[in-house]
């Protein structure tokens, strides 16, 4: 069924009867229009609901379709029209019906001047309106949440069709919600930072939505980058769909290279995936631009080469520079602080715990001492546990490092000399023992060892417990728990307060882990307060082990019998 656009003053039936006349050249169009009539003959989109619009819609991106509603313009005439279902648009009386297929709005438009000019330029410029667009119809598919037929509008982008799909229906029961929610987790990742729509752009998302290809009904295709999108605006990116599109939205690699951009920036953004095309300002833009703090000129870009690291100075204020500078697989912007670096030698370290005045305090990095900052706490209070105080350095995200092809520190040392025990110690270290710094307290402040003072770092956080006077007992024992500190006792005194042994502990298997660092020690080691002494039990031995080792056993003697034998026949006469 097709809307026949009649513009005319007279009645239908006269125009039936009539039948089309000749087009006059020159002939006033408007002489033809009675404005009440045109009024009741045409659609209205008044009291209709209107679609929600992401950004105005580009005239020279948007293809004009069926249902379209459309108001046309001229400097003395303004008429409502409606795209057929066959794609052509009925003119005026005594005009042939114009066919929009492929054609897009500004198209439109630039035909209907040609064709009203030809009458007369009394009309001068035609401009085409679109005031209510068509419902369509499009697929989406790939790695999204919820594939499937979506109802949308001429005037939605990619955004919304992948929005959609990555929402879980209201309607769904509880248990197929939370599979579906599983899989939403999978597929966007936990980080709601740095986002279009549902659409996550974290570390765990990465290539998710850098890359939908968009099939068209026409045969033809486009892609969309719906992060460079977010950085640039730009319609090509992120286009308006047409009925019958396919989109189909790029599973991640796990193993393609990123970029990022940190330090002083509105928005870090860490590991997103890199496109050949990318550069400077798109990892500005999508950081939100630099914090007022920035200092543009002293950033600099590190660059993975083939052999070693390399630092790549750059201005960012300049922003002819900037633009035409590509980026490189790997590459990391570092904005620093221009308040850091007015700072210079300058830094902070905190103190917590048992100290007269816990509180922040001012160093030189570098240079100030760990006694240094004691001493303008106070000093320790007398519930100090020198044992169990640490210094922990936190990172700094200026000093991000480049990331690496291994992501597991596991991975990196499976040719190493470490059995398999030590690797799964080795996880259970890393993260207890994480940026901890080396710093003996009982040694420089019990002992007065001043070659083991700590020299501090700008943001080095310093921890005083209070000290236990007890010592903890675990393990294989009959009462486990704490037992009171007895200064110069070995573990055999503490095991045996609480309550001993029992049938399943092995005591040669002893360890103890110090206060504070968490670090396994023998048991020689000093007992201090706040240690923890822990008892193990015998090793479980699967009974076919035994048997296995008696066969072996047998195995080699019975051997070693066929080899005797085999050497005394030889050397017998």
């Amino acid at each position: 069924m097709m809307f026949v656009l009649v513009l005319t003053c007279y009645n239908s039936h006269r125009v039936m009867a009539q039948g089309p006349e000749t087009p006059v050249p020159g002939a006033d169009i408007k002489s033809i229009f009675d404005e009440k009539e045109t009024a009741n003959q045409f659609p209205s989109i008044t009291g209709t609901e209107l679609s929600p619009v992401e950004r105005r819609v580009n005239p020279e991106q948007y293809y004009v379709g069926p249902n379209d509603y459309l108001v046309i313009t001229t400097n003395i005439l303004t008429f409502p029209a409606v795209v057929g279902f066959d794609n052509q648009l009925v003119l005026p009386r005594g005009l042939q019906p114009l066919d929009v297929d492929g054609l897009t709005l500004a198209e439109v438009s630039d035909t209907l001047e040609n064709i009203f000019r030809n009458r007369t330029s009394e009309y001068g410029t035609v401009r085409v309106s679109l005031q209510k667009p068509r419902s369509i119809y499009v697929t989406v598919g790939g790695n999204i949440v919820v594939p499937g037929r979506y109802l949308l509008t001429s005037a939605d982008r990619v955004t919304t069709a992948v929005d959609l799909a990555n929402r879980v229906p209201e309607e769904l029961a509880s248990v197929d919600k939370q599979l579906l929610e599983i899989s939403k987790q999978r597929v966007l990742g936990g980080n709601s930072q740095n986002s279009i729509g549902n659409v996550g752009l974290g570390s765990t998302s990465n290539g998710i939505i850098r890359r939908v290809i968009v099939r068209h009904a026409d045969g033809s295709s486009s892609e969309a980058d719906l992060i460079r999108y977010q950085a640039f605006g730009e319609d090509k990116d992120n286009p308006t769909l047409r009925e019958g599109d396919q989109i189909i939205v790029e599973f991640p690699d796990l193993f393609a290279a990123s970029i990022s951009i940190v330090g002083a920036v509105n928005n870090p953004i860490v590991a997103i995936r890199y496109r050949e095309e990318d550069n400077i300002p798109f990892l500005l833009n999508l950081a939100a631009g630099l914090r007022e703090d920035a200092a543009p000129e002293q950033a600099y870009i590190v660059r993975i080469g083939a052999t070693e690291e390399e630092r790549i100075p750059v201005d960012l204020s300049d922003s002819g520079t900037i633009v035409s500078f590509l980026l490189a697989p790997g590459d990391q912007i570092i904005v620093p602080s221009r308040e850091k670096l007015r700072i210079g030698k300058n830094g902070i370290v905190t103190i917590r715990g048992e100290v007269v005045i816990p509180q922040t305090y001012s160093i030189v990095p570098g240079e100030t001492r760990l006694s240094q900052v004691i001493e303008k706490a106070g000093g320790f209070t007398p519930f100090a546990s020198l044992n169990g105080s640490y210094i922990r350095r936190l990172e700094d995200p200026l000093a991000l490092r480049p990331q690496r092809q291994i992501l597991d520190p596991i991975a990196g040392i499976t040719t190493s000399s470490l059995h398999l025990e030590d690797t799964l110690r080795y996880v259970a270290d890393r993260q207890m023992q994480q940026n901890l710094v080396s710093a003996d307290f009982v040694a420089i402040f019990k002992h007065g060892d001043r070659s083991k003072d700590v020299i501090l770092q700008h943001g080095d956080e310093i921890s005083i417990p209070r000290e236990r006077e007890q010592v903890y007992v675990s393990g294989r024992i009959k009462h486990p728990g704490w037992v009171t500190y007895v200064p110069g006792e070995n573990y055999d005194y503490y095991i045996e307060k609480a309550g001993g042994y029992t049938k399943a502990a092995a005591p040669e298997r002893v360890e103890i882990e110090k206060y504070g660092t968490g670090v396994w020690d023998g048991v020689d080691a000093a007992i201090e307060p706040g240690d923890h002494i822990y008892v193990p039990g015998k090793r479980d031995t699967p009974a076919r082990t035994a048997l296995e080792q008696a066969g072996t056993i047998l195995f080699i003697i019975s051997g070693a019998f066929g080899i005797v034998s085999s050497v005394i026949n030889i050397i017998s006469p």
